[in-house]
């Protein structure tokens, strides 16, 4: 019986060593936060746009990402935005996401330019997305919370407006 609970001990104690080594560590590779904070639509100008937060907008904040496209963010009647601009061919919307059938086009023609104002929403209520060109320039503007086609097409029309030149 000593030996039998001598034995049970050891095996305790060899079980309890081999439980007890030093954890593995893992390999992790540290990705670079693309986005980086600006002061202010002026520091925009080394990206070749130049875009401005509407006017009455709250909670402005500005920043680059991965050094091409320009971004703000801010709150306006309580909805959220992301407006982004570059000098791009691709989809700098960073919305990823399935869009309901039903789109709405705003062309709009001015003395100095003229802009087509592509919108659509997102399934189950997930926001509206507005896009357009204009000169070598793309332009996106996003809310999580605005679900109207037309509400969306004019806050995207003002903008659109309020565009300095695309250099």
């Amino acid at each position: 019986m000593k030996k039998t609970a001598f034995v049970l001990f050891v095996l305790s104690l060899l079980l309890l060593i081999s439980c007890t080594g030093e954890p593995e560590t893992q390999n992790s590779v540290e990705i670079a936060n693309p986005i980086k904070q600006v002061n202010a639509a002026a520091d925009f100008e080394a990206l070749g746009v130049y875009i401005e937060a509407p006017e009455g907008a709250e909670n402005v904040s500005y920043s680059t990402i991965s050094g091409f496209t320009a971004q703000i963010r801010f709150t306006l009647d309580e909805n959220e935005y992301t407006f982004r601009a570059a000098l791009s061919d691709e989809d700098i919307s960073g919305v990823y996401a399935a869009f309901n059938d039903e789109a709405k086009s705003i062309s709009a023609c001015g003395e100095e330019k003229s802009v087509t104002i592509d919108v659509k929403t997102v399934k189950d209520n997930g926001g509206a997305l507005a896009s357009w060109r204009y000169g070598d320039g793309i332009f996106t503007l996003f809310s999580p919370t605005v679900n109207d086609l037309d509400q969306m097409g004019d806050l995207a029309l003002v903008l659109s407006y309020d565009l300095s030149d695309v250099r």
